[in-house]
């Protein structure tokens, strides 16, 4: 850059005028730049062709005047060719490294696909990972801090996944001139504060991407058992929905739906609402799996003839119930209640679903 601006000394006055013609677009867009509350990179995209010109000419003629002084200048033309090339080819090597590499993007998609269990909330931005429509409830905004921190604590929503390409710029207090912006970064700024970190992908000079950070939201202070309706379910086929949207329909064998609730520890009865088709003497209509948002699978429960079940919590946190029913089965609902009696033991999870209808996490390896 020195190199490029410096050499302009060594141009003909004639062709400095011409060249002069080149600089209103870039003087003119940069001032418009340096106007605007918010910038981003690449704002400065359309610049960079024109200003690239005007630096490789000075350099060009800084070359035109040293080759002409003989070897020894000679040799600093090409020592100067060498000083300007090589930012260009290590920062080439280093990109096509990172394009060879998985991104801080295919990183985060694959742990959450690992670690997270199928049905939670998960609320993200732009620049974050896509993730399956079918394996998540997913809600994508802009900025995740354009939902309100109430909303994000409903309950309905378990994980925040940011971007610093997105959040970095509600960061720095002098570019937040609007007060939609000085709320949107208070909300960020709760965020970080109070939510739990549970994992960050960084970029480096060779992995590329964004950082990203995944937050837990933390549970709601109502915790007590209550209905679960359809309503409110995570199913991966949205043609699972009967088309009054009060119950869900199981049209063929393996087809799972999500409840979730945040429960207390302690011993409660769970009793599916609907018409279970039974599978034959001796077979039990279906079952329900129940894993913890963050602890794993706590039980595999085969449903009897009444499909009411006892369960035993061991701890304070959001819950998921996958409920798999015959085909030809509609479930309406779910009751949920505590129970003062004591429950039988769940079986072990000998037998579990396997294939990409069953909601476990994937095995990291």
């Amino acid at each position: 850059l020195i190199a490029g601006v410096t050499g302009w000394v060594a141009l003909p006055r004639e062709r400095r005028v011409k060249l002069f013609w080149l600089l209103p677009f870039p003087v003119l867009y940069l001032a418009l730049i340096a106007s605007m509350n918010m910038v981003v990179r690449r704002n400065l995209y359309p610049a960079i062709p024109i200003l690239a010109v005007l630096v490789g000419v000075g350099i060009a003629a800084w070359l035109a005047v040293l080759v002409q002084e003989g070897p020894l200048f000679r040799a600093a033309a090409t020592g100067l060719v060498l000083v300007c090339l090589w930012p260009v080819a290590t920062r080439t090597a280093e990109q096509e490294t990172g394009l060879a590499r998985d991104s801080t993007r295919e990183l985060a998609a694959a742990w959450i696909r690992a670690n997270v269990p199928r049905g939670a909330g998960i609320v993200k931005e732009t620049y974050t990972p896509n993730l399956p429509p079918d394996e998540y409830a997913v809600l994508h905004r802009r900025f995740a801090a354009r939902v309100p921190l109430a909303e994000l604590r409903d309950g309905r929503f378990d994980y925040v996944l940011l971007a610093s390409a997105s959040y970095v710029r509600f960061l720095e207090p002098e570019t937040l001139a609007q007060a939609h912006q000085r709320e949107m970064a208070e909300r960020y700024a709760e965020i970080f504060r109070s939510f739990e970190l549970v994992r960050e992908w960084r970029p480096s000079a060779t992995r590329l991407g964004p950082a990203l950070r995944l937050y837990r939201i933390p549970d709601p202070a109502d915790c007590r058992a209550a209905a679960l309706p359809v309503a409110g379910a995570f199913v991966p086929d949205s043609s699972m929905r009967a088309e009054t949207g009060r119950a869900i329909r199981y049209d063929v064998d393996g087809q799972w739906a999500a409840f979730k609730r945040c429960l207390e520890p302690g011993r409660y009865q769970l009793a599916l609402r609907g018409r279970i088709v039974p599978q034959g003497p001796g077979r039990a209509g279906g079952e329900v799996r129940v894993e913890g948002l963050t602890g794993g699978e706590l039980a595999l429960l085969k449903l009897g003839d009444r499909a009411r079940l006892g369960l035993d919590l061991p701890r304070r946190g959001k819950y998921l119930f996958y409920i798999y029913l015959p085909a030809g089965s509609r479930l309406r609902g779910v009751a949920l209640e505590e129970s003062p009696a004591s429950p039988a033991p769940p079986p072990p999870l000998a037998g579990l679903p396997s294939g990409p209808s069953a909601p476990a996490r994937r095995s990291a390896g």
